[in-house]
């Protein structure tokens, strides 16, 4: 198993306090896409704290799966309920999904099918992800 450290340079995670907005960007490489686990958990422990950090506040999530490539096909599934436990946090409002290939596409649907409650959306285009996450009328 990797580090911690070195799983954290698979993604950069930011929060822009003005607009609310957590954004995840993954840039996985052979070193750090096969501990999906640990790594998923790393990721929520970080939204976590966010969240936590102004609980009364609305955010909005953006995940840009644009810079990783090929993904492995075998994600394990704590992984993905590991993430997707998150849409269950009452303020994090919603989450858009940008980029990724037809496995990543597949697994989005799949996810806004069991676990968002209309909280994800996949995109190809980035400005209708970000225009998508803060319209109240689509609520």
């Amino acid at each position: 198993m990797k580090s911690d450290e070195l799983l954290k340079q698979g993604y950069r995670l930011t929060h822009d306090m003005e607009t609310h907005l957590i954004s995840l960007v993954y840039f996985w490489d052979e070193e750090t896409k096969r501990d999906d686990i640990r790594s998923s958990e790393l990721v929520s422990e970080d939204v976590r704290a966010i969240l936590a950090s102004n609980p009364t506040q609305d955010h909005y999530g953006y995940v840009d799966l644009s810079l990783v490539g090929d993904l492995p096909t075998d994600i394990p599934m704590k992984s993905l309920s590991t993430l997707t436990s998150l849409l269950k946090e009452d303020n994090l409002k919603r989450v858009a999904v940008v980029g990724g290939d037809n496995y990543i596409k597949k697994f989005a649907e799949m996810a806004i099918k069991i676990a968002s409650g209309g909280k994800l959306a996949w995109f190809t285009d980035i400005q209708a992800a970000k225009e998508w996450l803060y319209d109240k009328k689509s609520s």
